[in-house]
């Protein structure tokens, strides 16, 4: 019987596998199919969806038993391999669960009753491949933000609690309106998301029993969803690029994997993409960062206002690229990386150094080099280009139904990044391919 490689999808913050009908990862099953088709390859891929905004350490561990469960049930078979793919801080998981398998190799399995189980060794030794996609692996300036603003924070998430209909707790201080007004700015597609949204959860009260089944499953999700990101935002310490953060932002020192990893990290290969757009304002970018862990929401708010840039860019991705380009994060001695083939810039030079203040609209471009830039490979894409967030996609007209969601996919970030549906299968085939070389990887 043939083995197989096991590609496992991890999301980063905010992660789910589908909210509603919303897909973290859009487009990327369609790519595999294609791919594994074209290619004749013996593949299963696999969402993990992942709690939220919970710590690094509390992903992981699920992570670790969401894997554990693949090779009980007998998903895994003896000599499969795993493939793991991070988003974002889904990587970090990455990381975190892999030096946790390797500390916990001689304790029983995570969640075990019964024997036999697979042991974190069997486990371990089944990874063979990790990809990064734009992972922060030496934080975001962005967690530090809002590491210093916890209550406009809290404000925030009480106002999306009530643009989906979940009581908040804050009676009548309710931000909503403030942040329709952002989204209803005729520039964002996160106002046809959450109109999405909405359908989705609707649904519930139609009279078709199964688009009122889908409603009521949307409804609880995103229920659910709120709740954890309101109850537990423990991620964003994680991901501070501060040097008082603690966790696994702090174990890249240098660009090194430290001595902690390297014992789980033996053998296994890993591939990082590094997504970065140009700095959005008047300009080419600060010479020095400011420092804007202190900042208030309205200097962010007065900076994203700034629309004397060249490329189009709505207000909420200028918002988020200033408190990215600016703060705390130091890239240290610069590293340069070569652009994924096909996708060097014009007038871009074969390698770059990215700058303290370039970042993909979430986090810091620099801090995705992994270890040395080496293993890193540049894309001209924001944050959500590189999962199929990057163009607004309409749901085919024959798997659509009376008053329900329209589209699969939108430009979630508006960064006008200019990135295509070719760049996307590109890295994507590119993904798969070194996923499924797995086999060769260390015994």
């Amino acid at each position: 019987m043939s083995t197989r490689t096991h590609i496992v999808m991890v999301p980063g913050f905010g992660g789910f596998d589908a909210l509603g009908q919303l897909k973290y990862y859009a487009g990327v099953t369609e790519a595999f199919d294609a791919w594994r088709t074209a290619n004749a390859h013996v593949a299963a891929l696999h969402y993990y969806e992942n709690y939220p905004t919970s710590s690094v350490r509390t992903r992981a561990k699920g992570l670790r038993l969401f894997l554990t469960k693949l090779m009980f049930r007998g998903i895994v078979a003896p000599g499969d391999t795993i493939a793991l793919v991070g988003h974002s801080t889904g990587g970090l998981d990455i990381r975190q669960a892999l030096l946790d398998l390797d500390e916990d190799e001689q304790k029983p399995p995570l969640g075990a009753q019964e024997q036999p189980r697979p042991s974190n060794r069997q486990v371990l030794r089944a990874i063979k491949r990790v990809t990064f996609l734009s992972v922060p692996q030496r934080g975001s300036n962005i967690a530090d933000w809002m590491g210093h603003n916890k209550a406009v924070r809290a404000w925030l998430i009480h106002g999306l609690r009530q643009l989906v209909g979940v009581q908040g707790l804050l009676g009548r201080l309710d931000p909503s309106p403030f942040i329709l007004g952002l989204i209803d700015t005729g520039e964002s597609e996160l106002k046809k998301a959450w109109e999405d949204a909405q359908r989705d959860k609707d649904g519930a009260r139609s009279k078709d029993a199964w688009v009122a089944a889908q409603g009521r499953r949307a409804k609880g999700n995103m229920d659910a969803w709120l709740r954890d990101v309101d109850r537990d935002f423990m991620a964003i310490d994680d991901l501070a690029s501060a040097p008082a953060a603690e966790g696994p932002a702090d174990r890249l020192v240098d660009g090194a994997l430290s001595s902690e990893e390297q014992a789980a990290w033996a053998g296994l290969e890993t591939r990082s993409y590094a997504t970065m757009v140009p700095w959005p304002f008047a300009g080419q970018g600060p010479r020095e960062p400011r420092n804007t862990t202190s900042a208030s929401s309205w200097a962010l708010l007065k900076a994203s206002r700034n629309r004397r840039g060249a490329r189009p860019t709505d207000e909420i991705f200028r918002m988020a690229y200033a408190a990215c380009a600016a703060g705390p994060f130091d890239r240290g001695s610069p590293v340069t990386a070569r652009w994924l083939e096909g996708m060097r810039p014009k007038d871009a030079p074969e390698r770059y150094a990215p700058e303290t203040w370039d970042n993909d609209g979430i986090v810091n471009t620099a801090s995705m080099l992994w270890p040395n830039g080496e293993d890193t490979l540049l894309v001209p894409g924001d944050h959500a280009d590189i999962i199929g967030h990057f163009k607004l996609q309409e749901i085919r007209e024959k798997d659509r139904t009376k008053d329900g969601r329209k589209y699969d996919a939108y430009d979630l970030l508006g960064s006008g990044s200019q990135f295509t549906r070719h760049m996307f299968e590109r890295i994507w085939r590119d993904v798969f391919d070194f996923s499924a070389s797995a086999h060769t990887a260390r015994r």
